[in-house]
């Protein structure tokens, strides 16, 4: 029965580890994201899988409404 108790207890402290781990990584990233929001950079990008289009002036890309998976792989 005492084995029993301490591996709850170890299992349930572990899984508070955890989710403290998480919350803090979550916390960290919007933290990230408000900072480069304020720089001026947007999660919005115009990639190859976003479908690219040209503006009317043939000198760039009309940005999209969808974030891009490189945004992400900024905030971790």
């Amino acid at each position: 029965m005492n084995l029993f108790l301490l591996v709850a207890i170890v299992l349930l402290v572990v899984y508070s580890g955890l989710q403290c781990m998480f919350a803090v990584r979550k916390l960290k990233m919007h933290r990230k994201e408000k900072h480069l929001k304020d720089l001026g950079v947007t999660p919005y990008g115009s990639t190859l899988c976003h479908g690219m289009v040209l503006n009317e002036d043939k000198r760039g890309v009309i940005r999209d409404s969808k974030p891009s998976a490189s945004w992400y792989n900024r905030l971790v």
